[in-house]
């Protein structure tokens, strides 16, 4: 675990050279996985808020109050696969 703190780090690091306050992780495929330090959720055109399904990540306390939340507010949650190119 001590070796994707470290990975993280330099991602971030990396990304806010270059402008930006975070970086996206991708998984083994290159599929979005999460940021450097918070699990990822994207408003996408249909409305719903989308997640990354968690084969390569942590699926956490943190993450799963987030859903849980909002579907009790009767928001759509989808957890599927979402690609970069989705992103741009």
């Amino acid at each position: 675990a001590a070796g994707l703190y470290m990975i993280g780090t330099m991602s971030k690091h990396a990304a806010m050279d270059e402008g930006a306050d975070d970086a996206m992780m991708l998984d083994w495929k290159g599929d979005v996985a999460e940021a450097t330090g918070a699990n990822a959720f994207f408003v996408m055109g249909d409305g719903a808020i989308h997640t990354p399904t968690p084969t390569c990540f942590l699926d956490g306390i943190t993450r799963r109050t987030v859903m849980g939340l909002a579907r009790k507010r009767q928001m759509k949650v989808v957890e599927r696969v979402i690609t970069p190119d989705e992103l741009k």
